[in-house]
């Protein structure tokens, strides 16, 4: 890590608050948790301790599918419980609302909202919009061309197509480990640039998508020793002619080839849903995701800072004190470019 300097950080805030919020019991003086809020605040700190970064980004999300994706496949993430706590805390326009439903996880989004208004940190947040498309508009498109590191915090394995990008990692919070092309090469025995078109073939239980029965990551890297280049972007039409030929030059070839052949239309589905670019984007939210990036200001309030915990009955520990100071260096650092460097 000491080999990066000055990195943007782009935060897949919804993902990262999870994590703090299912574990952190912190509470408030009158008991109600606030775990996601201190938790959230802490390690944007320790993260801004470890990697000194130029800029922090976070992406908000609502925590359901795009309604794009859900046209494409209608049981998209029908596994999951849709959020609608960051419909309560925003408005159309993005604005936080003075009154968001009462119910802990919304209470705790707004006023993690409201904290990191106080620092250093352009928030982006668009209605009925995943986290993954914005941060991979930012980190592929908006900030395309530039040799700065972008360092992706999330846990979420549908970045690592990212990280064909050489100038592209990920910090996943839960292992506390940066990822680069080199470590999901040696885990996978795949590519990044071709990751996703594995994982399009052995489904993503999580997005409540099948793959192809009895192929998964490894049997992919098995069979298809080419899938673990990196000079070659691999497609549809790739494997299923891998597949055809695997079967043509074979008495008894494994189940596996003539398996994806039959069920190349599940193929072609996931790799539309799980292909992150800006196919799930309209040039409006393009638009929108532009300026506020293009005329974010970056500034830093102690005393406001301090006053959103107190005021909700939170004890202002040295921790946030910290995680005040460490992010308020971006502030000097930015002085003079506060706005992100697309060039």
């Amino acid at each position: 890590m000491s080999t990066i300097n000055k990195p943007i950080l782009v935060i897949d805030g919804l993902n990262f608050f999870l994590r703090h919020f299912m574990v952190n019991q912190t509470v408030t003086l009158g008991g109600e948790l606030v775990g996601g809020v201190v938790g959230f605040v802490k390690g944007v700190g320790s993260l801004a301790s470890l990697l000194h970064p130029e800029q922090i980004i976070v992406v908000w999300e609502q925590g359901g599918p795009s309604p794009r994706r859900k046209h494409i496949y209608s049981e998209y993430k029908a596994n999951r419980a849709t959020s609608k706590a960051l419909q309560s805390v925003y408005r159309n326009d993005g604005k936080i609302m003075p009154n968001a439903d009462g119910k802990n996880k919304v209470f705790q989004l707004q006023l993690l909202a409201k904290a990191l208004g106080n620092l250093p940190i352009c928030q982006i947040y668009l209605p009925d919009t995943e986290a993954d498309d914005i941060i991979a508009y930012i980190v592929k498109r908006k900030l395309q061309g530039s040799s700065q590191t972008k360092i992706v915090v999330s846990n979420d394995k549908d970045f690592y197509q990212l990280l064909e990008d050489p100038t592209v990692r990920i910090y996943d919070p839960a292992r506390k480990i940066l990822i680069d092309e080199a470590y999901v090469l040696k885990t996978f025995g795949i590519s990044p640039r071709n990751i996703t078109l594995a994982r399009a073939v052995a489904g993503d239980p999580s997005d409540n998508l099948n793959g192809v029965a009895g192929v998964g990551l490894k049997t992919i890297a098995g069979r298809f020793p080419d899938i673990k280049r990196t000079d070659i972007d691999l497609d549809l039409t790739w494997i299923k002619e891998a597949s055809t030929e695997a079967l043509n030059e074979s008495k008894k070839p494994p189940k596996c080839f003539s398996s994806i052949i039959s069920e190349m239309s599940v193929v072609e589905r996931n790799w539309k849903l799980m292909y992150l670019d800006t196919n799930c984007l309209a040039s409006t939210q393009i638009s929108k995701v532009d300026y506020k990036l293009e005329n974010f200001q970056a500034t830093s309030n102690r005393l406001d800072f301090i006053k959103t915990f107190v005021a909700a009955d939170i004890s202002f520990s040295q921790d946030l004190d910290l995680a005040f100071s460490a992010t308020r260096s971006l502030v000097r650092q930015n002085l003079a470019t506060s706005k992100v460097d697309c060039t």
